[in-house]
């Protein structure tokens, strides 16, 4: 009993604080003056105080809560404090700051204002431990700045480890543009060679460094320089530079065997095998290299990089045996979702091919080994062919769909499985609403306190900020913030994106089920309003219009993708003249939400139409093209009589398709559930 009033106590606190933020800001800054400071609010008080250029009053507030505040939001007000003020202050409490709140990201704030302050030496004793693979780039190049000023032969040796331990990123070309004089010394330019090497590799110029590479593999060997980023390196060089593969094959095959025990004899096995693979008629050889590459590799990420080639190539090769193979092998997959793209190309295959029964064996020998939702794909499918091929196999069938709704299993074969066992909707409900994942999340102790106050004093900028920063929000919080953000829209639709990306953010990380609240604002009814109208209108579901618009947009009308779509229902340039011109609209914005709105929504009835009532292909059409999806349905090549719609959709020869279907037919399921 006292635990309950004490959650209604908690309950009611947060909703005095939407409330209030709502009543006294409408998502702009206002301090609620009926609410008496207490030792947290004197940091929220300070932000008001900085966002209206009182920097002396700023301070004293924020000194305040950095004394007396709880541990996360005396760390951001000791942060803050950081931010203004002349130089001397901010080294000032950037020192103090670390002193009380040693981690990365005030390591990083700490550096950046002590080098601002010329403060080189204290930089170099901050980061005396730095790790060039962990650590943030813009660290180590404070340190690496700071070690000029000192000691140039440090110097040299640290920035030479930098570019041989990292992948090769802007930050390093940069650097070297600026500082790279300093590695030239006349009785040892190898290390400027190969940084240079590298730099050049990055950028891409393969060809350009064909001759230099054996000169550099020299020096490799000679000195015993065995970083595998430099390995890699050497190999693309070859790989992408020269495609006389017959002569380089064999080579890297004894270079492999010449780097044996080191770093070096993973990469060459690996490139001798792609090679092998790229000249054809050599899937013995090819699947030799893998193997090597396999046995060789120093980490898991080599390990499943080789792994999944292996598998790819065996498809494309050796389909035939490709079962066996992958069977063979899945007890040494690492990271199950590294592979799931290849399963599903595989899943296409063996359907295309009328393989079903390598299906259940898949789905069986894969449990425990690839991602659920591989898994769940091909239990579902199995138990779709035995329901539809084998009357007296109900047990396998059933067996199979109950495997699909294992927890973090996909929510697409979840919502199918749930259909084809007949469950009530109360036990639906109760699987779609159930954890998507089985990682475990956890909160930072007091983020939800510090949310909570940045929501009372209607600091959104902050709010969103902060809310992203973190792993897990709990749920009551989460609620709170994206009901807030959506509530404050009214006009500027960056809070409504806002909104759904935390609603998404908790969803994927938490650990325990959703609840209705969060539902509905994971699947939003925006623009309600103008989405029922215009529905009626053409005479198509708001749900279905609704799960387009969220799929396709994520409710951003400003997005704009690669390809030219655009607005809320990413229609391209070319399709929305077509339409408006069908509706007899002559000037148009598609950036405008009410008429990307109306022009998609015609689009959309007037595909179902076209394609007999069919919305799943209507689906596709709009994102393909009814003229190919006509051509696939004609030619899906599969001994499987009467295809099913959800079996075609696993047929599709695209990926991108595939996956747009199965978020198509998940969305609308779940706005068919919301309020």
């Amino acid at each position: 009993m006292i635990k309950f009033l004490k959650d209604q106590k908690v309950i009611q606190k947060k909703a005095i604080f939407l409330v209030a933020a709502l009543l006294f800001t409408g998502c702009t800054s206002s301090v609620p003056k009926a609410k008496k400071p207490g030792n947290d609010t004197w940091y929220f008080l300070g932000l008001k105080s900085l966002d209206s250029g009182n920097e002396a009053d700023a301070r004293k507030k924020l000194i305040k809560a950095e004394k007396k505040g709880s541990e996360l939001i005396a760390q951001r007000a000791a942060q803050t404090l950081c931010t203004f003020g002349n130089i001397q202050q901010q080294v000032k409490y950037a020192e103090k700051l670390l002193t009380r709140f040693n981690t990365p990201e005030n390591l990083l704030i700490s550096a950046k204002c002590l080098y601002n302050g010329q403060e080189y030496s204290k930089i170099l004793q901050l980061t005396k431990n730095i790790d060039f693979e962990k650590d943030k780039n813009e660290l180590i190049v404070l340190r690496l700045k700071s070690l000029k000023k000192y000691n140039e032969e440090q110097f040299r040796d640290e920035a030479f480890r930098w570019f041989m331990l990292c992948p090769i990123t802007d930050e390093h070309v940069s650097f070297w543009e600026e500082n790279g004089w300093l590695m030239e010394k006349d009785d040892s330019p190898g290390p400027s060679n190969l940084i240079n090497f590298r730099i050049a590799l990055f950028q891409k110029k393969y060809i350009e460094l064909l001759d230099a590479a054996p000169k550099i593999e020299n020096y490799i060997y000679e000195n015993k320089i065995f970083y595998p980023q430099l390995f890699s390196d050497y190999c693309k060089t070859f790989f992408y530079g020269d495609d006389d593969f017959t002569r380089l094959a064999p080579e890297f095959v004894k270079l492999a065997e010449k780097y044996a025990g080191t770093e070096g004899a993973f990469f060459f096995w690996f490139y001798s095998a792609r090679m092998y693979d790229r000249l054809g008629n050599y899937a013995n050889k090819t699947r030799i290299s893998f193997e090597n590459a396999i046995s060789f590799a120093k980490t898991s990420q080599q390990k499943d990089n080789a792994l999944w080639y292996l598998f790819d190539t065996g498809l494309k090769n050796s389909p035939s045996i490709i079962v066996d193979l992958v069977c063979e092998n899945a007890g040494q997959i690492g990271d199950p979702f590294y592979f799931d793209d290849f399963f599903d190309s595989l899943c296409v295959h063996l359907l295309n091919a009328g393989r079903f029964d390598d299906l259940g064996k898949l789905y069986m020998a894969l449990d425990n080994h690839a991602s659920n939702e591989t898994v769940a794909k091909y239990a579902y499918i199995y138990g779709r062919y035995v329901q539809e091929n084998q009357e007296d196999s109900k047990r396998i069938y059933i067996e199979a769909f109950r495997r699909a709704l294992k927890a973090d299993s996909a929510l697409y074969y979840k919502i199918l499985a749930a259909e084809k066992l007949g469950l009530s909707d109360y036990e639906k409900q109760k699987i779609y609403f159930s954890p998507k994942t089985s990682q475990k999340f956890t909160q930072t102790e007091g983020v939800s306190e510090l949310l909570e106050g940045y929501l009372e004093f209607g600091m959104t900028d902050r709010l969103y900020t902060e809310y992203m920063k973190h792993d897990l929000v709990d749920l009551q919080t989460t609620i709170d913030c994206a009901a807030y953000f959506k509530n404050c829209s009214r006009g500027d639709d960056d809070f409504l994106v806002q909104s759904l990306r935390m609603a998404s953010r908790h969803a994927m990380r938490t650990d325990e089920p959703i609840n209705m609240e969060l539902h509905n604002l994971l699947y939003p009814k925006n623009y309600r309003e103008n989405v029922e109208n215009v529905c009626t209108k053409y005479g198509i579901s708001p749900n279905s219009l609704w799960a387009l618009i969220r799929s396709e947009s994520f409710f951003d009308p400003d997005v704009r993708s690669y390809a030219g779509a655009v607005g809320l229902t990413q229609l391209m340039e070319f399709t929305a003249a077509d339409v408006a011109r069908k509706l007899k609209i002559s000037d148009y914005d598609l950036s405008d939400p009410e008429i990307n709105i109306e022009l998609g929504a015609f689009y959309l009835s007037e595909l179902i139409q076209r394609l007999d009532g069919d919305l799943l292909s209507a689906y596709f059409s709009y994102n393909a093209g009814i003229t190919r999806v006509r051509r696939w349905k004609q030619s899906a090549q599969t001994s499987w009589k009467n295809l099913p719609e959800d079996i075609f959709l696993e047929t599709l020869p695209y990926a991108e398709t595939r996956e747009y279907g199965r978020k198509l037919v998940s969305a609308q399921k779940m706005y068919e559930i919301g309020e």
